[in-house]
């Protein structure tokens, strides 16, 4: 594509009625037109200065690679509450095509939890501070379900989420008592990757079956009331606790075979050491009856010779 392909196609996208201003655009960044085009739309002339990861708790548009979702970002701004979850659904829709994905740095969970309590406080659900295959062995040795929340500050829905609901001590209570908690952010390259799977959801409830995958159970995409979000979770915990119950059995039944199989061994070892004292036993009977012998033999053999 020659300068004129590529101005042509760079004023399409952003709408800059200037070509002068497009051209300086574009020489700018080395006619490079998807950083030309994020440059226009962030409002610099060049992307150099910009930071790749903001805040995860910044009310900013998270920085993404490709100019249709810089484009639809932009749209957001100012628009009613459901236009613009309508929007950020199209976002995350685009975000599994190839050259469309976010920028993710490696998760941090200490680093999101004090982001977390910096904004929301302290009161929330333990985050297990691991990583989320770590979270969901330990879900499996507890034999309970695990909770994946991922924080997303472009959701327009997520700071009442949070704040109301995920932050009531009630509901924090009931978390703790019967689920691991796992949280991230969607700039976190786990917290993305939980995210596409859960199709914009803000939390994932899974379970772990036998040979340690998650499995995705149930999602819950709104940001539900406390008593709402209580309610739902109840739900899950009555029609998919049928996995949990398959988990204590099949539990069960590795402890039923590990204790007979200690007990097998037991019997065994046990009966080695009768057999081995057995052995013992006859050994000193036969030394005792040898040295016996030997001691007649010369008691025998001094009498011949005494007379």
């Amino acid at each position: 594509m020659n300068e004129q392909e590529l101005l042509a196609q760079f004023i399409s996208i952003t709408g800059i009625e200037d070509i002068e201003v497009g051209k300086r655009l574009l020489e700018e960044n080395q006619w490079d037109l998807n950083r030309a085009v994020n440059a226009s739309l962030a409002g610099q002339s060049s992307p150099v200065d910009r930071e790749p990861h903001p805040n995860l708790f910044s009310p900013h548009p998270i920085h993404m690679e490709h100019p249709l979702q810089q484009m639809i970002q932009s749209m957001m701004m100012g628009q009613p509450h459901n236009l613009q979850q309508n929007l950020h659904q199209i976002i995350h829709a685009m975000s599994p095509i190839p050259g469309m994905m976010l920028q993710a740095k490696p998760y941090n969970s200490r680093q999101f939890r004090d982001h977390f309590e910096h904004r929301f406080g302290t009161v929330h659900p333990t985050f297990i501070q691991t990583s989320f295959n770590q979270a969901i062995d330990k879900a499996r040795s507890e034999i309970k379900f695990l909770i994946a929340f991922v924080h997303d500050a472009q959701n327009p829905a997520m700071e009442k989420f949070c704040r109301e609901s995920l932050c009531a001590e009630f509901v924090t209570t009931f978390i703790n008592e019967h689920f691991i908690f796992w949280a991230g952010d969607i700039t976190d390259s786990e917290g993305y990757s939980i995210t596409s799977e859960l199709r914009n959801g803000i939390l994932g409830i899974y379970f772990s079956n036998s040979a340690g995958d998650p499995i995705l159970v149930d999602s819950i995409t709104d940001g539900l009331a406390p008593n709402d979000l209580i309610f739902h979770l109840i739900n899950i915990m009555d029609e998919k606790g049928f996995h949990l119950d398959e988990a204590k059995a099949e539990q069960m039944n590795r402890e039923m075979d590990r204790m007979l199989r200690e007990q097998q061994d037991a019997d065994f070892a046990a009966a080695l050491a009768a057999d081995a004292e057995k052995e013992r036993q006859l050994e000193e009977t036969r030394m005792r009856d040898h040295v016996s012998f030997n001691l007649n033999s010369t008691r025998i053999f001094n009498l011949k010779f005494s007379f």
